[in-house]
């Protein structure tokens, strides 16, 4: 069975509880075999459509997020500027 998966973070954050989210179901789908269309961040054809909806140029977007596997990355491969916030996010406890 296809498993649609529209919001990839493996983590959320709220106050100091760390949630398992979307993101880690999909990925086990996948582990034992499912197809996974993973759609969002840090995937690029999210970024793709943003900035077409823009008119933009990704050379004159800047993404900003606090998670580098995500956010950070993704406007990364999408050729845009990234601005990293530390005050939480997945960053935290990996930096």
């Amino acid at each position: 069975m296809p498993v649609l998966c529209s919001n990839p973070d493996y983590f959320a954050f709220h106050k100091d509880f760390k949630f398992v989210t979307q993101g880690n179901l999909a990925k086990w789908f996948e582990d034992r075999g499912a197809k996974v269309y993973w759609i969002g961040k840090p995937y690029k054809n999210i970024y793709d459509y943003a900035i077409k909806m823009a008119g933009a140029d990704p050379a004159h977007c800047v993404m900003v997020g606090d998670t580098i596997r995500t956010d950070i990355l993704g406007g990364f491969n999408a050729g845009m500027k990234t601005v990293l916030i530390l005050s939480h996010g997945v960053t935290q406890d990996k930096l």
